[in-house]
C-alpha cells in the first residue's frame, strides 16, 4: 500500500500540471467535486479544493478554478 502512494501523487502531480498547460480546453469526466478540502500525503501535506475524477482514476487536483473551467463537460459536479 506504501508503495501505491509515491505512484499516486506522481500522476496527480503530472495531471496537474497537464491541466495548466491545456488552457481554455473543456474537458469531459465522471465526477468533478469542488469546493472541498482535499489533503495530498506530499512532505508539506498541501491541501486543493478540487478534485477530478475520470473512469476510475484521478485526473486533477488542485483549485477550483481550474478544476470547473477545465472540466466544465463532468457528467456529474458535487459542491462539497
Amino acid at each position: 500500500m506504501k508503495a501505491l502512494i509515491p505512484a499516486l501523487l506522481c500522476c496527480l502531480s503530472a495531471a496537474n500540471s497537464f491541466a495548466d498547460t491545456e488552457g481554455g480546453c473543456c474537458r469531459t469526466a465522471d465526477l468533478l467535486l469542488h469546493n472541498a478540502v482535499v489533503y495530498t500525503a506530499y512532505e508539506s501535506n498541501s491541501t486543493h479544493q478540487a478534485l477530478v475524477i475520470n473512469d476510475g482514476r484521478f485526473v486533477f487536483v488542485g483549485a477550483n478554478e481550474a478544476a470547473t473551467e477545465g472540466w466544465c463537460d463532468a457528467a456529474r459536479v458535487i459542491d462539497l
